[in-house]
């Protein structure tokens, strides 16, 4: 037990039981990152060895996993229950089918494990066991007992002859949609009761649904929390805890959830279940005949937006009885169309109102240039071509929403929608549809977006064009969106996220880097998420960049860049369990990839294969696509890596540094650098290095990359002012003074011998050494410090310390090859060899 009060110990609990939902191999790496200092790091590691000594956790059967406990709780429980089979096994609980003497009834016991309870477990079993007591409903399976005996916690629930959903749609693929609707139903409300009673499930999944006859029942509150409240042994600000592709964007992100999360949720399940796609799959519409209305609910719960889907469980049990039949339909909120008809005399007045407001605006807006579009914008009424007139309001109020959305995005001037539908109608009054040419002119506009909508069957398509009309060029061209006579709405509202996602994509300079960007633009929410990955990717933030790329792909499922460069990032922090299923979902679709987008899923692939021949063939195809794309930078990297450097020179100088998604990439500047120093280009080296300086001036890498290309020029007054300022960098930080003086240290022993770096050397460990007296368990101090010893041919004293690294950090190979390096030098190839093999 911990001894820093009740706060330590809710910390520690909480990142013992997060770490839990980890995979096996992840779980050490993960609290290294999410640990705050060394001592509850340590607590909370020393926890899972000896939880992975006493269970083995996932490494064993559910059977064989299961007979401790068995015979422990036949025993115990005797006089009550007659223990018979194991039904599953998780990381914190197995669960027993029994036969209760009292009433003579099946019954299932969940036992939560020994080792578990004697750590942190308890918090979470108990929190599960006091929500499953609070809910009482038809479809939630009640709990009848619970207790503790002979140190086991237990609950009971009643057994029920059955399959879970998942089982289900293993068997039957998708289900008939009356039987996939009443499930529905009763999933809806079941949820109706949980939110009623304050509680949000968070973990809502075909595996969690038991279907026994026609009716479903919810089970597992085990990651269930209150309502707008955060549970601190549960949930760690930033922790994502769900299932992958049942959970909303905003719990993917890591962010508090509420009841809006549990009903996407069940939209992922509805959808599962009457189409039969996979959860990741979200672009399938291959829906069976169904009511419109019931389509429109199950799409309504699954806007990445929580705002816009159904206010509540209440209104979603209202509505699905309104489609099958049972109940009062009640139909979701729909936006407010425009007024079909307005007197001239007002939209005069609102045409000149704005038409002056224009006139400000345009004073303080891009004036478009040669990367943006030609100004001003103006958004013409879409045409009619379905042949019903009574549809034709619907061209009107969509152009008037397309142009509210450009305003919205603050980047270009827009001629406000009164000016042009006014000039539309003076210019048709002899009854024509006027043309885009001659609207343009009128409005004497740059850019106009220009459309029409259709009649397929009984849906209605849109179409939407982007024209340059200074340059007469066409712009965009943005892919068909088509839906329900009866949802007309929905369209405009993606149109209107598309639209401002293609203007947001036209001024920013990353987009050349990125093919197919421009022309398959995503929705606006979806690329502002991108941005924000990009911009904590390049500050080499990757976890939170990893959590805006997966939610940039949940607000538009189409939207699959953001993916790849979640892998990347995932790569960057050795979380190689989660670019594997990144680079497996994109695989599934390859057919809407770009093929400069499948050549990096092709690179990410070879990586995980360590196919360093196969990466680069992939990267360099990419290249040949896109000269400027972040993919030039990774074979430029990996071809240096390779001990090719002047290749991978080639690559890197062939870049510009200010432009893309090169500009504010900080380790190009360290790539290059270290590409001039292999090729002992030690003057361009220290260029880059200087110019790096300039760039970053916060970060502290460049000033000991310009210490190593000072020392390997010998110039020792420039490089001892230098390190006399790296002392006043702050002393927790990799690239510390004591780093500065181990490379430098390093350097000049290969350049002027021995004599000249081992003055540095000595200085370095003498400040390590004090540095790691006040902090010992800081692992960067103590890798410079095994490297200094190593360098002074203390080999004894660096095998000391990078062989407690490698038991400490198994999966970090820099430690482990250093300790096979001392072992070496120490006469001990054995021991080398295991390592290096390790």
């Amino acid at each position: 037990m911990t001894t820093g009060g009740d706060a330590h110990w809710t910390r520690v609990e909480a990142l013992f039981d997060a770490a839990l939902d980890q995979p096996v191999a992840e779980r050490r790496a993960w609290v290294v990152d999410h640990a705050t200092d060394g001592a509850t790091r340590d607590e909370v590691l020393g926890m899972l060895a000896a939880h992975h000594r006493v269970t083995g956790v996932l490494d064993r059967t559910p059977a064989s996993a299961g007979l401790g406990v068995h015979a422990h709780l036949a025993q115990a429980l005797a006089d009550r229950y007659d223990i018979r089979d194991v039904l599953g096994r998780g990381g914190s609980a197995t669960v027993f089918l029994a036969r209760e003497h009292k009433h003579d009834r099946t019954v299932v016991l969940k036992v939560l494990h020994p080792e578990v309870a004697a750590q942190v477990g308890v918090g979470r079993f108990l929190g599960e066991v006091r929500i499953a007591a609070q809910l009482s409903h038809p479809h939630i399976l009640p709990l009848i007992d619970s207790g503790e005996v002979d140190g086991l916690l237990y609950y009971v629930m009643p057994h029920l002859e059955g399959e879970t959903l998942r089982d289900r749609l293993a068997r039957t693929s998708r289900i008939p949609a009356p039987e996939a609707l009443a499930l529905a139903g009763d999933i809806a409300d079941a949820l109706r009761a949980v939110h009623a009673a304050g509680i949000v499930h968070r973990d809502l999944k075909p595996e969690n649904v038991l279907c026994a006859g026609d009716h479903a029942y919810l089970l597992d509150f085990g990651i269930a929390v209150r309502d707008n409240a955060i549970d601190s042994r549960l949930t760690l600000e930033g922790v994502v805890v769900g299932t992958m592709g049942y959970m909303s964007p905003e719990q993917a992100a890591g962010r508090p959830v509420d009841a809006a999360t549990d009903i996407f949720a069940w939209g992922v399940i509805t959808r599962e279940m009457l189409t039969g796609a996979g959860p990741l799959d979200v672009t399938a519409e291959n829906w069976p005949p169904l009511p419109t209305a019931a389509m429109a609910l199950v799409r309504q719960c699954l806007d990445p937006e929580p705002s816009r889907r159904p206010a509540s469980a209440d209104e979603v049990v209202a509505r699905l009885a309104g489609v099958t039949g049972t109940g009062t339909p009640v139909e979701g909120p729909v936006a407010s169309p425009m007024p079909a008809r307005r007197t001239w005399q007002v939209v005069a007045g609102v045409a000149v109102a704005a038409a002056a407001a224009f006139g400000i605006w345009s004073m303080n807006r891009p004036a478009g240039g040669e990367d943006g579009l030609s100004m001003p914008i103006a958004v013409a009424p879409l045409r009619n071509e379905t042949g019903d007139t009574t549809l034709a309001i619907w061209g009107r109020m969509a152009s008037d929403w397309l142009t509210q959305g450009l305003h919205e995005t603050a980047l270009v001037n827009v001629v406000p929608w009164p000016t042009v539908r006014m000039a539309s109608d003076q210019l048709g009054a002899n009854g024509t549809v006027p043309s885009p040419e001659s609207l343009a002119g009128a409005l004497r506009v740059g850019t106009i977006v220009t459309g029409s909508y259709y009649l397929s069957g009984d849906r209605v398509s849109f179409t939407l064009e982007v024209t340059d009309g200074s340059r007469r060029v066409l712009k965009g061209s943005l892919e068909p969106i088509s839906v329900p006579r009866d949802s007309l709405e929905h369209a405009i509202r993606e149109m209107r996220e598309r639209l401002k996602g293609f203007v947001a994509v036209q001024y920013d300079e990353r987009a050349t880097s990125l093919p197919g960007l421009a022309t398959r633009p995503p929705t606006f929410n979806a690329y502002r998420a991108f941005d924000r990955g990009l911009a904590l990717y390049n500050a080499q933030d990757y976890a939170p960049a990893a959590a805006e790329f997966r939610q940039a792909w949940a607000a538009d499922s189409n939207f699959l860049v953001p993916l790849i460069y979640a892998a990347m990032a995932h790569w960057n922090r050795d979380e190689f369990a989660w670019v594997d299923t990144l680079v497996r979902t994109l695989a599934t679709h390859r057919d809407r990839l770009s093929p400069y987008d499948q050549l990096q899923v092709e690179y990410l692939d070879a990586l995980l294969a360590s196919d360093g021949a196969r990466a680069i063939a992939a990267g360099r195809r990419a290249l040949s696509i896109a000269p400027d794309s972040r993919v030039a930078y990774s074979v430029g990297r990996d071809l240096i890596a390779m001990d090719r450097p002047a290749e991978g020179l080639t690559v890197l100088e062939g870049l510009d540094p200010d432009r893309g998604l090169m500009k504010g990439w900080q380790s190009y500047w360290s790539q290059l650098a270290h590409g001039r120093h292999l090729t002992r280009a030690h003057d361009k080296e220290l260029e880059a290095v200087r110019a790096m300086r300039q760039r970053f001036p916060d970060a502290r890498l460049p000033w000991v990359l310009e210490a190593r290309a000072l020392a390997a020029l010998g110039r020792r007054p420039p490089l001892d002012s230098l390190l006399a300022a790296t002392a006043a960098l702050p002393e927790g930080t990799y690239w510390s003074h004591g780093a500065a003086l181990v490379t430098t240290g390093e350097e000049l022993s290969v350049h002027e011998g021995m004599a000249a770096g081992e003055p540095y050397l000595a200085r370095a460990t003498d400040w390590l050494l004090a540095q790691l007296r006040a902090e010992p368990g800081r692992r960067e101090h103590r890798y410079w410090l095994g490297s200094a010893y190593y360098s002074l041919a203390r080999y004894a004293d660096a095998d000391t310390v990078f062989a407690t690294l490698t038991r400490e950090f198994p999966d970090r190979f820099t430690y482990r090859g250093m300790a096979a390096l001392t072992r070496a030098r120490l006469g001990d190839a054995n021991a080398a060899q295991v390592l290096g093999e390790a």
